[in-house]
């Protein structure tokens, strides 16, 4: 049932704790960092996938009281930029005589949201503490309910008296993004009802174009013209109004969406893909809009079409 399982003060669901400044004896305590503090068991890496960079996490047992394991953003901001060099390396806090010594360096994890830098963080032992604030649990593979009913039971034989209150990280991660989730949908919307109004306005303008140039049409046709050189006229019509508005159309996406990302600490590059599948699904809508709107017209015998007046 339980896969693994962990306690701690903190956990990575965007509740960032408390900072502690942190320095190396060899220099001044006002060259220090600030550093958030996360006091965790020697079970905390495995749960939540933190890998390590060098050294090792806590092995559990008072061996590691005088130990801490800071993460990559810490160690580059101490001045160690390779993690193997900052092991076993002595750290003090601010206004205390102790001093702590490295015990390993993790991999940068984000407990907070995407739109921030990863803080420096150290992570000391709960060994000895008697009061946490998490337990971590790693299901199995399985019917999550019945796992859930089963750690409730055997919750409320240990802890009679407390009530049984769990949380699902990923539901947690989710309240950090509930912006982003809000615009994804409105974004969606707006997606649909912007392709409608394109549809519209192509199909609009084409039966303009076409009622317009009826008698053309024919007289083309009497003139030897193929379906595909009448098709390929009308096409070049719209080309220039699809160019124009992409042009300007483009840089102004680009310009709000790089706006809107440089609001993120850890963001995506974009490129020009995007822009041209846009532009791709705009021409074949024009495409197809316009050979379904000629094919009656083309059915027309050409003689009829020059009589209309």
């Amino acid at each position: 049932m339980v896969k693994d399982a962990s306690i701690s003060f903190e956990i990575p669901d965007g509740n960032l704790g408390n900072n502690a400044k942190i320095y190396t004896p060899d220099k001044d305590s006002t060259s220090g960092i600030s550093a958030m503090a996360i006091a965790a068991d020697n079970r905390f890496t495995s749960v939540y996938g933190i890998g390590m960079k060098a050294g090792t996490f806590y092995e559990g047992g008072s061996q590691d009281s005088m130990k801490l394991v800071i993460n990559e953003s810490a160690a580059r901001a101490l001045g160690w930029f390779d993690p193997q060099k900052a092991l076993n390396q002595p750290l003090k806090f601010f206004n205390s005589p102790a001093t702590f010594y490295i015990k390993g360096v993790t991999k940068d994890i984000q407990f907070g949201s995407m739109r921030d830098k990863i803080q420096p963080t150290f992570f000391s032992t709960v060994e000895g503490v008697l009061v946490y604030r998490h337990l971590s649990i790693k299901l199995n593979d399985g019917s999550i309910s019945q796992q859930i009913a089963s750690l409730q039971k055997e919750w409320k034989r240990i802890f009679p008296h407390s009530p049984f209150d769990y949380k699902f990280i990923d539901d947690n991660l989710a309240k950090m993004y509930e912006t982003e989730t809000r615009m994804r949908k409105a974004a969606r919307l707006a997606t649909i009802v912007a392709f409608i109004l394109v549809t519209l306005g192509i199909l609009g303008i084409s039966a303009m174009s076409i009622t317009r140039r009826t008698k053309e049409v024919g007289i083309r046709k009497v003139l030897g013209a193929t379906y595909t050189d009448i098709v390929i006229l009308f096409v070049r019509e719209f080309s220039w109004i699809i160019i124009a508005s992409n042009l300007v159309a483009w840089p102004l996406a680009w310009y709000l969406l790089n706006k809107w990302l440089n609001t993120y600490s850890y963001r995506i590059d974009l490129d020009i893909s995007p822009f041209l599948i846009v532009g791709i699904v705009i021409i074949g809508l024009v495409l197809a809009v316009i050979m379904l709107m000629l094919g009656k017209t083309l059915r027309t015998n050409p003689v009829k079409s020059l009589q209309i007046d």
